[in-house]
């Protein structure tokens, strides 16, 4: 998980929990002097305060609260192909394309199809 970054999250960028929930507003309320109620997460109607770090517990454990930036989530197109005729298996391109069409133009031996990948970062 991406650790949490409040001036990201105040500029709009996606924030969770560790447990995955996510959250729907973020409030800084740096005149606080408790270190542990600076930061206002609004989630699932309810409401929790937290560090500048993102931080749920005042005893530094880890929490289900605790906040983290949302992954990215990504996806492109592998060629799957032989590299060659005694391999038993197939092989996948080391590169991910932008396009199915790109995954189909450039295959690296002979061509059996083109798969569709995602992943979050």
């Amino acid at each position: 998980m991406k650790p949490f970054n409040l001036q990201e999250a105040l500029a709009g960028k996606p924030v969770v929990t560790r447990d995955g929930r996510k959250v729907s507003r973020i409030i800084h309320m740096p005149e606080v002097a408790d270190p542990y109620n600076k930061v206002l997460a609004i989630s699932d109607a309810r409401y929790m305060t937290y560090s500048e770090s993102g931080e749920f517990s005042l005893y530094n454990w880890s929490s289900v609260h605790d906040l983290f930036m949302a992954s990215e989530k990504k996806e492109g197109w592998i060629a799957v192909y032989k590299k060659k005729d005694e391999e038993e298996f197939p092989r996948a391109s080391n590169y991910i394309y932008d396009t199915e069409g790109e995954a189909h133009s450039r295959p690296f031996g002979p061509f059996l199809t083109v798969a569709k990948v995602t992943w979050e970062e």
